[in-house]
């Protein structure tokens, strides 16, 4: 059986999200192969890359197409069965409802409506992501049912969507290339040490929160009870830092903070990745609904026992959760961390994504079957 073709474009796919699900389908399905086109190639260096970047040396917003990407691109686009486009207009120099859509018209020479009315077997799909959901959504809203046969959402944003059938709440996934045996191992060993190490990775000082949570760790700090044996460090990078750096420090790190930001109440790769080494992980996760959580976690029973701990947006109480953890013995922490990761395994890892893109996701017809 010939596999059915699936495209992911984006303008750089910001969070590597949709490169991570192409990979993943890549490596796991057997009914679906994947590409994911992007503009611009990704401005942090992932280990996982994408298929077809349109301008591979673009400079300060200057696009420079490459023919024979170009070219790569429609040749799959016109074999496609399935579309996903993620709207990223915040990323350009004038952003408006669906520009990146546009600026994919202007480089291939059609717009993908059009491919859609060409082809009728075509899937279209939108992923919203971000910022230009959170800040437009009721006129997406107006406008998504008639275009795209399914709206991906992101956790944090499916609040505020109509929740209508066609909505679904995908992950996002990473896998490492460490073993569970090996991850196991790496945890056990390193909660055995007599240093508790908090890391913070954020790729934007403002939109993770890095001020506050800094403040919130040094409070954490002077509050920590004389008779504690363990010594807690905090580390914390500088953006941009290559994504193998970041790793590096997860595996090695106990408690990871993701953000704090009271708009942005979900949670990402970063913290998914941190999950995959053993770490706790805390994150503003304060505007995720229950029905969003259930629908990403796919049962109830699952969604409560998911394992970010909420920084809420009050930071007494942040500051309250973290001191916990700080004077919380390490075998305690180290089971705590085991079944983080162990939830990983289950929901968040290729396998998982790319099971749950054949069987819940992608619309298919009875010759995908």
């Amino acid at each position: 059986m010939n596999k059915k073709k699936v495209a992911f474009l984006a303008y750089t796919d910001y969070g590597n999200t949709m490169t991570y699900w192409s990979h993943a389908i890549n490596t796991h399905s057997s009914l679906y192969e994947s590409k994911i086109i992007c503009i611009i190639p990704h401005q942090f260096n992932y280990d996982i890359q994408h298929d077809i970047d349109l301008s591979p040396n673009s400079d300060n917003g200057n696009l420079s197409i490459d023919g024979s990407k170009r070219q790569a691109a429609i040749h799959w686009l016109l074999e496609c069965d399935h579309i996903i486009f993620a709207e990223e207009m915040s990323l350009l120099s004038s952003p408006r409802r669906y520009r990146s859509l546009q600026l994919f018209q202007q480089i291939f020479g059609f717009h993908l409506l059009e491919l859609k009315a060409a082809k009728a077997s075509l899937k279209l799909y939108i992923h919203h992501c971000g910022i230009d959901y959170r800040q437009a959504y009721k006129e997406f809203d107006e406008i998504n049912d008639q275009y795209f046969d399914k709206i991906l959402i992101g956790v944090d944003l499916y609040r505020l969507s109509p929740k209508t059938d066609k909505h679904c709440v995908p992950v996002a996934a990473y896998q490492s290339n460490t073993s569970i045996v090996e991850t196991i191992n790496i945890i056990e060993k390193k909660f055995n040490e007599d240093v508790l190490r908090v890391f913070h990775a954020p790729s934007s000082h403002t939109t993770k929160g890095t001020e506050s949570i800094k403040k919130v760790v040094q409070a954490s700090f002077n509050l920590l009870p004389s008779h504690i044996k363990k010594q807690v460090v905090y580390e914390e990078t500088v953006p941009p830092v290559p994504n193998a750096q970041i790793i590096d420090i997860k595996k090695k790190s106990h408690i990871y903070i993701d953000q704090f930001h009271q708009e942005i109440g979900g949670y990402g790769i970063s913290s998914v990745e941190a999950l995959a080494f053993g770490n706790i992980v805390l994150s503003s996760i304060h505007k995720l609904d229950k029905d969003a959580l259930e629908l990403q976690c796919l049962t109830k029973s699952r969604a409560e026992q998911f394992p970010i701990i909420d920084t809420t947006m009050d930071l007494e109480l942040f500051q309250k959760k973290l001191l916990e953890l700080f004077v919380t013995p390490m075998s305690i922490l180290k089971k705590k961390a085991i079944d983080s990761f162990n939830f990983y395994n289950e929901i968040f890892t290729f396998e998982s994504i790319s099971k749950r893109f054949e069987e819940d996701i992608l619309i298919r017809d009875e010759n995908a079957r």
